[in-house]
């Protein structure tokens, strides 16, 4: 059996009563981090935070070594490879917790081990699948996104790491529906310590770029293998075999429904990643990496600033999961009003309040030369404020099986505004960028939240396949 801490009974009674998020917006946050509900959500907040702290140094170092352009050189580099990826990668994770969760919540532990199984395998297979295609692909692509020498040779060592870093996701994904989120909290810790010291240590050592994009390579498959090997061991604690035994064929009663989530999830993905590497790439092309450079940051710089919500956002989900398995859907709308009221809208809040700091704090924290950018990244900070107050919408659209309709306004977002980023870019380079970022997101998540609520509000007791 799974070895769980509380009653599912008085788990969702703490979900409905609202007892723990008190009167006020902010009282009602702190008490949400600190809640038994979302154990360990804390933790995994602070540990994002000192993650991002961790990660921020490896930013600072890389930035001053390598400076805007070979900073832009480096992304580039990257670029190629992490596109590849999310064009041939299912991201099964988003896929496997929902059901991962909806076992524990139901106690079915054959199926959980035969799911973990499957998202093992699938994604091993997709990263093997990008690296060979990156590895026949470079030495004709290579050149046009990045001219530099030696690029070809870093970029295939950089993929090679994708086979060992796809572990992650379904690691993550047991670990998150065991809501073993204190554990999470101390590998990500853990993982963004290794990165600064293989990156800062190999450029010190004299590797430049490819110190820079080989520690992340070499961070990617260590952190891939710890996950899995920790996922494993604490599933093994909670009274789960051992999954690479599990018989997958006993979830043949839901091959169908699995198939269509995993296509909507690959459409997610793949467009993601268009809107993660596209601009990137464009600006690089269009305007050099020095530009590229300033885009890369800027978008590690606004990651950083949302962790805090990307943590809530994976407490959120398997607890989402677990309430839509069970069927109690107005637990779970209830649980998302809440949420986006005690815990998204203050954490909107604090990074409106960041932006007008940054034109004092870029400058000091990266050197002057990296003043060019500040507008840009408030453009793309206002952008990220509106997706952070939202952040229950993802996890409410999967838990409640709507990958189809999440899916499809990706594609609606992404084509309006990788359709207009030429012109952006081409007419006001990295700022014209940022701004349609910014608008663009603030557009979908608004048009997100409205889908959701006039889809889950007006059918309180429809459970939906995706």
């Amino acid at each position: 059996m799974l070895h769980l801490e509380e009653d599912n009974d008085s788990h969702t009674a703490q979900q409905t009563n609202g007892a723990a998020f008190g009167d006020g917006v902010w009282t009602g946050f702190w008490r949400l981090l600190s809640h038994p509900t979302v154990s360990g959500t804390g933790a995994l907040a602070a540990s994002q935070y000192a993650g991002s702290g961790v990660n921020l140094l490896t930013f600072i170092a890389a930035a001053r070594l390598l400076g805007p352009s070979s900073y832009g050189v480096a992304a580039l580099i990257m670029a190629y490879p992490n596109l590849v990826r999310s064009l041939t990668s299912f991201k099964s994770a988003s896929v496997t917790t929902r059901y991962l969760a909806g076992f524990v919540s139901t106690r079915k532990v054959s199926e959980f081990e035969s799911m973990c199984k499957l998202g093992y395998v699938v994604d091993l297979l997709n990263a093997f699948v990008a690296f060979v295609v990156i590895a026949l692909s470079a030495i004709w692509l290579t050149p046009l996104v990045v001219d530099r020498p030696g690029s070809t040779t870093i970029i295939v060592a950089y993929s090679s790491s994708f086979v060992f870093s796809s572990l992650r996701g379904t690691g993550t994904a047991v670990l998150t529906s065991l809501q073993e989120f204190r554990s999470l909290a101390g590998l990500q810790l853990f993982e963004r310590i290794i990165q600064f010291v293989l990156v800062v240590g190999l450029m010190l050592g004299g590797f430049d770029v490819a110190g820079m994009v080989l520690g992340i390579a070499l961070t990617q498959a260590i952190g891939g293998l710890l996950f899995m090997a920790f996922a494993t061991w604490t599933s093994k604690n909670a009274g789960i075999g051992p999954w690479w035994s599990a018989p997958i064929g006993q979830l043949r009663r839901s091959w169908k429904e699995l198939g269509s989530f995993f296509g909507w999830n690959y459409i997610v993905v793949s467009f993601g990643g268009l809107m993660a590497q596209g601009p990137l790439i464009l600006l690089g092309w269009l305007r050099g990496p020095e530009t590229a450079g300033y885009y890369r940051l800027a978008s590690g710089l606004v990651l950083t600033a949302s962790h805090i919500a990307l943590a809530l956002g994976r407490v959120a989900y398997p607890i989402f999961s677990g309430l839509w398995a069970k069927g109690e859907i107005g637990s779970l709308k209830k649980l998302f009003e809440r949420w986006t009221l005690r815990g998204g809208l203050p954490i909107g809040l604090l990074l409106l309040l960041s932006i007008p700091t940054l034109p004092v704090l870029v400058p000091w924290t990266f050197g002057e030369i990296y003043q060019p950018m500040v507008v840009g990244l408030q453009f793309m900070m206002t952008g990220a404020t509106m997706e952070a107050v939202f952040f229950a919408v993802r996890p409410l659209y999967y838990a409640s099986g709507r990958a189809r309709q999440y899916a499809q306004g990706v594609v609606v977002h992404t084509l309006f505004v990788l359709g207009l980023s030429w012109i952006f870019i081409q007419q006001w380079g990295f700022f014209g960028m940022a701004g349609l970022l910014a608008v663009g997101k603030i557009l979908f998540v608004l048009a997100m939240t409205g889908l959701a609520r006039s889809a889950l509000w007006r059918r309180p007791n429809e459970q939906t396949t995706p």
